[in-house]
């Protein structure tokens, strides 16, 4: 029959014009792969003009595709459906690319089959995941592929590297959480239940590598979906931050050891603080700090710590002509950090002298470019001396010997004080005593002071204003300073004209205060500074020049700027996440609402906040009840401090309508602690009420169901046998008193029927029991052998008659139905006895594993075996692979065992080679005890 058109009218159609006009390669073969008819896109893709005829489908193939198509076609021929395949086809070019060939088998009668088929390229799609894996497996960040019980699944290559593992076989399917030791146990589990809930969990912490190498990790955990959308497995990255946090540490440590050192105010307490800084951080066993006499020909030891008192003796003041390290470091001014063989070979005429000394670490404490003393720590052990703790004792003598020095300053403002009121009338020496007293304040300050006097010829520069441009004062016309020390305006881009110089305001007559300005130093690092000054007068008002002080402001206005770039980000945050968020203060009153919240519950901003959130929308209960503010969740949050979740209250929108919610209230707190008010996070929750409602519907629909099937089929096999017990009795009396006395046909009648109400008698008997899986089993701890005996017993007469030998493994003891797992060994041993190869005796052997948190079990027969295909079917109800004259059977057995089995909690399956046996699968829930 032809087409018929829009007019009625027949008309015809080309199909190869059809197959034209596919965006897909379209071909077809005939069963020997030759072609049959290509599109013009496998025509172009080939080269070949018209058709290649004179190539059958496998020449375009790459020759290692060529075996494994043709193995699927002879599968998907004998499970006559369509199939696919990803294989490697020829381009025009030369070059092979990737499709994704997907082919349908057509029976062409007594000519066999033909293919027809389509090829999609995904050539690209594969480079893409191919350069993807490559970038995970060469990542220096540790990322590791988790599954749902927490174990580690994948590594890759650059973890594995920053983990110190040479085989992944070491870790593979090791319980992630437990390489995390201590309070970080929990804060690992809890980013796994943050992913298992769909969201990111995150968390910091400390986790040795194999090899034991001390690591702290940024750790970020994430779920990973299926293709229907379901959890699979947790993508974790872990990032070595180690770096960072012993940068933090050390910042600390510095910390409290400046802050200790500027309240020193005597060398005594400079020494009493470095000491224990020293000892404490290094874990050295003794200390002491000695300074050069005030001749230079000495070293004085000025304290100590925990050297023998002879040592201590013997070593109170030393010689500087001797040579030895303590006074080598003060000749050359370099530190020296000596183990016990270091001294051995440099210093052999020192072993006696040392005592239980294995190691010293020697520190030169210098001032000004002079070095006037000494820090020493020793060891009773050998110890390495790391970058970092060079450093750090290095710094340490540096600070050192500045806190002696400000000690000693202090003394001298101290006796200075003394000597001006003992000498008030010696004029001259206590305005140059005042002198140096200023000119030593002025160089101990950390802001910078700068002065010039009344020619503009600067005069002051000190230490600080040194350090701040690298440069000494110089005496220096004012339209050179921007240049000569180059200034900037607050841009750092555009030089300061002379006019504009704080310094020259001040001397101008200009009261500066707070004025800003940059300095490029000779380092190239700008460094922003903030300026006050004045003019000097005399007293009788002659101008004396101009000071000014500057302080560096570089880090402030970079934490400025970080709080305003973190300040941003939490406002983009809160605008774009889908939760609805609110705050709250100790009034309740709404102190910001994010858009989400704004669409939820139809206010605007404006409309919200200062608004009393309770009032607005949480006046009622789901139950149109009054909801007293003094009983609301929120509120009480900001009374105890507490974290409030709760998820079966409403909220009220502005036209009048309430909807279910699920939120958090936690309260708010400021930097001394104190609760200011509280955050709310919360979700509509409309979907899942009524998605939890369907399901507690269905879930009861089918508890009645089933019920109401259980029992039509206990009455219906009860009420089934009466009339066949009827049959079978009445069979049973013809058969006894008529037997042999009819015909051969009667004979033969009435034994089938006596077999036929057997039949029927035992197909009833095993649909009882099918139907009585359904309910609940009867759990207690099970000991397998047990059951694995009773079942034996059953089959007593069947093992003797066939003469089969059954062996197990030891087996474990778990919870479940005693009962149902009898019944199950039973049937599976029953099936191994009935398909037995003739005059081969039946072997059974009964396996047991241990698998994470199931048992999987085997059950070993070298009987008659099952084909493939019919792996599946064999477990269906009713379903039989043999006549009924050969093998005896109602079907049900291989049902009934499934059943139990996922009534268990587990699953069962097999595995046959036709000839040699069949291997029965299936797991159940594990317990701790093995028999």
């Amino acid at each position: 029959m032809s087409p018929v058109g829009p007019s009625g009218r027949p008309f015809s159609v080309d199909p190869q014009d059809i197959l034209d006009v596919f965006p897909h390669l379209m071909w077809g073969t005939d069963d020997e792969g030759q072609w049959v008819y290509t599109n013009q896109r496998l025509r172009t893709f080939t080269g070949h003009a018209v058709s290649p005829t004179e190539q059958d489908f496998l020449s375009i193939l790459h020759p290692d595709d060529r075996q494994r198509v043709q193995a699927s076609w002879q599968q998907a021929r004998l499970e006559r459906q369509t199939s696919s395949l990803e294989l490697r086809l020829q381009h025009r070019d030369g070059q092979f690319r990737w499709m994704l060939c997907q082919y349908q088998p057509v029976e062409q009668g007594n000519a066999g089959f033909a293919w027809c088929g389509t090829c999609t390229d995904i050539h690209a799609q594969r480079q893409r995941l191919k350069d993807a894996g490559h970038i995970i497996e060469t990542s220096r960040d540790c990322i590791k592929f988790i599954d749902l019980q927490g174990r580690l699944v994948y590594m890759n290559a650059g973890g594995m590297q920053e983990m110190e593992i040479s085989d992944f076989g070491v870790c593979d399917h090791a319980f992630w959480p437990e390489f995390w030791s201590g309070a970080m146990r929990s804060q690992v589990e809890g980013a796994l239940e943050e992913a298992r809930a769909g969201r990111v969990g995150l968390f910091e912490g400390f986790c040795p590598t194999f090899a034991g190498t001390p690591k702290w990790w940024n750790v970020r955990v994430s779920p990973m979906y299926g293709p229907s959308g379901e959890l699979e497995r947790f993508l974790a990255v872990s990032r070595d931050i180690t770096d960072r946090v012993q940068a933090e540490l050390q910042a600390e440590r510095w910390q409290s050891v400046s802050t200790a050192l500027t309240g020193a105010l005597s060398q005594e307490e400079v020494v009493d603080i470095v000491l224990s800084q020293g000892l404490s951080a290094l874990q050295a066993d003794a200390g002491g700090v000695m300074l050069v006499s005030p001749d230079g020909e000495h070293l004085e030891a000025l304290s100590h710590r925990g050297y023998p008192e002879d040592m201590v003796q013997r070593f109170s003041r030393i010689p500087l002509s001797l040579s030895i390290p303590i006074t080598e470091i003060i000749r050359d001014g370099v530190a020296r950090f000596l183990t016990s063989e270091d001294i051995n070979v440099q210093y052999p005429h020192l072993a006696e002298q040392r005592g239980d000394m294995r190691g010293s670490a020697l520190l030169p404490l210098s001032m000004n470019g002079r070095v006037v003393g000494a820090l020493i720590l020793g060891f009773k052990r050998d110890r390495a001396f790391g970058t970092a703790d060079r450093r750090f004792l290095i710094t340490l003598a540096t600070q050192c010997a500045q806190a002696l020095e400000r000690a000693r300053l202090y003394d001298s403002v101290r006796e200075l004080n003394q000597r001006l009121e003992q000498r008030v009338q010696e004029r001259t020496s206590e305005l140059e005593r005042e002198r140096s007293f200023m000119q030593a304040m002025l160089e101990s300050l950390t802001e910078g002071i700068v002065a010039c006097d009344a020619n503009g010829v600067l005069t002051v520069f000190n230490r600080a204003t040194r350090a701040l441009h690298g440069l000494p004062a110089e005496p220096l016309p004012p339209e050179l300073w921007a240049d000569r020390y180059r200034l900037y305006q607050p841009d750092g881009v555009t030089p300061l004209r002379t006019e504009e110089i704080p310094l020259y305001r001040a001397f101008s007559g200009e009261r500066v205060r707070d004025v800003d300005m940059v300095v490029v130093p000779q380092d190239g690092q700008a460094r922003y500074l903030r300026t006050n000054g004045n003019a000097i007068y005399s007293t009788s008002g002659e101008k004396l020049g101009a000071v000014v002080a500057m302080h560096d402001i570089t880090e402030t206005r970079a934490a400025h700027a970080e709080l305003e770039r973190v300040s941003a980000f939490n406002h983009l945050l809160l605008d774009s996440v889908g939760e609805g968020i609110f705050g709250v203060d100790m009034q309740g009153l709404t102190t910001f609402a994010n858009p989400a919240a704004e669409r939820m519950i139809g206010y605007s901003r404006e409309e919200l906040l200062g608004q009393s959130q309770h009032a607005l929308i949480h006046h009622t209960k789901a139950s149109d009840e009054h909801y007293p503010s003094s009983e609301c969740p929120i509120y009480c949050s900001r009374l105890d401090g507490a974290v409030r979740r709760v998820d079966d209250e409403v909220f009220w929108r502005k036209d009048g309508t309430s909807f279910p919610v699920e939120y958090i209230s936690t309260p708010l707190r400021n930097a001394r602690g104190e609760i200011e008010g509280a955050v709310v996070t919360f979700r509509d929750i409309t979907e899942r009420k009524r998605s939890e409602e369907k399901l507690r519907q269905a879930n009861e629909e089918l508890r009645r169901s089933n019920a109401e099937l259980e029992q039509f089929a206990y009455v219906a096999s009860h009420d089934l046998q009466e009339p066949l017990r009827t049959v079978a009795s009445f069979t049973e009396l013809l058969a006894r008193r008529y037997q042999g006395r009819l015909d051969e046909h009667a004979d033969t009648y009435i034994t089938h029927v006596t077999q036929g109400v057997q039949r029927m008698k035992r197909l009833i008997e095993d649909l009882l029991s099918f139907s009585r899986l359904n309910a609940t089993p009867q759990r207690s701890t099970v000991r397998v052998t047990e059951a694995l005996n009773a079942a034996r017993a059953q089959l007593a007469l069947a093992i003797r008659e066939t003469g089969a030998l059954i062996t197990h493994d030891t087996l474990p003891s778990l919870s479940g139905d005693a009962g149902q797992l009898t019944q199950l060994f039973q049937n599976l041993i029953g099936n191994a006895l009935k398909f037995r190869r003739a005059d081969v005796t039946p072997q059974i052997h009964i396996g047991a594993v241990r698998e994470g948190a199931m048992w999987h079990f085997t059950v070993r027969d070298n009987g008659i075996g099952i084909e493939q295909p019919y792996f599946e079917r064999i477990f269906v109800i009713f379903q039989r692979l043999h006549l009924r004259e050969k093998f005896d059977g109602t079907g049900i057995g291989l049902a009934i065992c499934r059943k139990i089995v996922e009534h268990h909690g587990g699953r069962i399956w097999v595995e046959s080679t036709v000839g040699e046996g069949s291997v029965f699968h299936f797991t159940l829930s594990a317990t701790a005890t093995t028999e």
